[in-house]
């Protein structure tokens, strides 16, 4: 793809994930270094499109080395992102419902709980990281949710820590 296709392909998916209401504006424009909203990193890469530089954590420019101009595999990434993206929020919603059900209140409030654990620094009980493993889908064994849900919701470490922590809430009300 040329420069100018990338910057309209970033630019659709972007205005695709602003128009997707089961996003939640913290999601779609956290500031942060780390981590990101979807539209705050998309808003990175399409600057780094359209300048040819790199802005790093202080505000320094310089100029795109080729390593860091995008290639297949790159652009591939940001359209797995803007098909992801969706099932998470998918995945979550139905979450939130059996959570809900489960525990006697509303989804707004499942909702809030989970804003408030993924907010935490250091998230419930590890930092934030992947698993190369797909047996914590298996091992959460979340009621109502398949494995797929389990696996579109646990993206990052964090997500994951944040629902195996609703979950030890959720059987505890039940066990109540």
């Amino acid at each position: 793809m040329t420069t100018e296709q990338q910057i309209a392909f970033v630019e659709g998916l972007r205005q695709q994930i602003e128009n997707d209401p089961s996003i939640s504006d913290r999601e779609k424009y956290r500031q942060s270094w780390d981590q990101p909203g979807v539209i705050t990193r998309l808003d990175t890469e399409l600057d780094r499109l359209k300048t040819g530089m790199y802005t790093d954590r202080f505000g320094n420019k310089t100029p795109l080395t080729d390593a860091q101009k995008n290639a297949g595999n790159q652009l591939q990434a940001i359209q797995y992102l803007g098909t992801m993206v969706p099932r998470i929020q998918s995945a979550k919603a139905m979450y939130f419902e059996i959570n809900a059900r489960h525990t006697g209140r509303s989804i707004s409030e499942v909702q809030a709980e989970w804003d408030s654990i993924m907010a935490r620094p250091g998230t419930g009980r590890g930092s934030v990281g992947i698993s190369l493993k797909d047996s914590w889908r298996d091992d959460l064994a979340v009621a109502g949710l398949s494995t797929q849900g389990q696996a579109d919701i646990g993206q990052s470490k964090r997500a994951r820590d944040a629902l195996a922590e609703m979950e030890e809430r959720r059987l505890a009300h039940l066990a109540k």
